[in-house]
């Protein structure tokens, strides 16, 4: 036996296919996790009845970092994004470019594109630990994924004819520029990209406005806003804080089904902000401000303006930056000085405690809390409460 095929240890060394095969798995390995994530992230906006596996706790919920404005990135899910980043990595260990003595794959290139995926996951660990506070269990899976292609990338440029890494980044950008699969590979990412972005749609875009305005709308005898059938087979309650991201996906889908059916169907809006500044049963900060949003909502009832307003908040909570009265006023015709009155307005914060009252006789403990013939639902509604109304 050659002793030269032998490493000191005794052991041949492992071939470079092994290397390869492992940096491919580990790719189909992540863009699989990443086809999960988009799933999860489609579904987390677009069905009401919808809950994550790994929405476990407050501190370990996949779906509190999907509903961040971090899980998007130039307006495309960071999973779709990484979806496409891990096919690309498969194809630059995959790729023979056309020249004599051309090995496979680009390993300094792969390493690079893996040291870039290692900085970004550090990144989003940060950015889950100090600003979102919760952790996705599918993300750390691709932290992981994303270090062990290091890993493989860093074996695989050791064993290539060019170890040194900015040698070999040289060279395989040189034959990714100069080379026909090189060429066709940028071209085949740059036109995946691009259409991407292009023609990703917009599904976490959850907003009312643009709901036919013509439907039957007033106060209830306690001076609750509804909306819809005058004299309806059903009845839905609903208990919700506008900083809410399940209250905002559940009250479209409501007005949707109020708007199909608008004379079967009507649904009343009670006030529950889980806002410890005017919810007693709120004994933390949560959801700070959206006890003011209520206020002004409230002033818009009394001023035949509430679903207007209530939809319009709804929008802009979605950002969960400042709202601005002068916005609202633009919109709605309110005027800004009454909407600014009406966070100090005693006569709107006794209606508000009124609905607070009114959810807790009613068992509401967080929202969206759902009253539908003397029974609470929370989170959803069941499909069966909606069968003999929508046949």
């Amino acid at each position: 036996m050659d002793a030269r095929a032998l490493t000191l240890e005794g052991r041949r060394p492992l071939p470079p296919s092994f290397f390869f095969k492992g940096a491919s798995i580990t790719a189909l390995l992540g863009a699989g996790v990443s086809i999960a994530l988009v799933i999860s992230h489609v579904r987390l906006f677009t069905d009401p009845a919808y809950e994550s596996f790994c929405a476990i706790s407050q501190s370990l919920n996949c779906e509190t970092v999907s509903q961040s404005p971090w899980a998007l990135l130039v307006g495309v899910p960071v999973a779709a994004w990484a979806a496409l980043g891990y096919l690309a990595f498969l194809a630059l260990v995959s790729i023979r470019c056309d020249r004599p003595a051309a090995q496979q794959g680009l390993p300094g290139l792969a390493l690079a594109v893996a040291i870039g995926f290692v900085a970004y996951s550090l990144f989003l660990a940060g950015i889950s630990s100090l600003v979102i506070g919760s952790y996705c269990l599918l993300c750390m899976a691709l932290y992981a994924v994303n270090f062990a292609l290091l890993g493989w990338s860093w074996a695989l440029l050791r064993r290539s004819k060019s170890p040194v890494f900015f040698e070999a980044l040289a060279l395989d950008l040189q034959n990714l520029f100069r080379t026909r699969p090189g060429r066709a590979f940028l071209a085949a990412t740059l036109a995946a990209a691009v259409a991407l972005k292009l023609f990703y749609p917009a599904y976490w875009e959850i907003r009312p406005a643009g709901m036919a305005r013509d439907l039957a709308n007033g106060l209830t005898a306690e001076g609750r806003p509804w909306i819809g059938a005058s004299e309806p087979v059903l009845e839905i309650v609903e208990f919700a804080d506008y900083l809410c991201f399940q209250c905002r996906k559940m009250h479209v889908h409501l007005r949707r089904l109020v708007e199909r059916y608008p004379q079967k169907i009507r649904l009343v809006h009670v006030h529950y902000p889980m806002d410890h500044e005017v919810n007693p049963a709120v004994t933390a900060p949560f959801h700070l401000g959206s006890g003011k949003l209520a206020m002004l909502a409230i002033h818009a009832a009394g001023q035949g303006k509430f679903w207007e307003v209530n939809d319009l908040l709804f929008v802009m909570a979605e950002s969960r930056g400042e709202i601005d009265l002068r916005e609202i006023a633009s919109r709605t015709g309110l005027s800004v000085e009454g909407l600014a009155g009406s966070l100090a307005d005693a006569a709107v914060r006794e209606k508000l405690a009124a609905d607070l009252s009114y959810a807790v006789s009613a068992g509401v403990e967080a929202t969206p809390t759902f009253l539908v013939r003397g029974k609470t639902y929370l989170g959803t509604i069941p499909e069966e409460v909606f069968r003999d109304v929508l046949k």
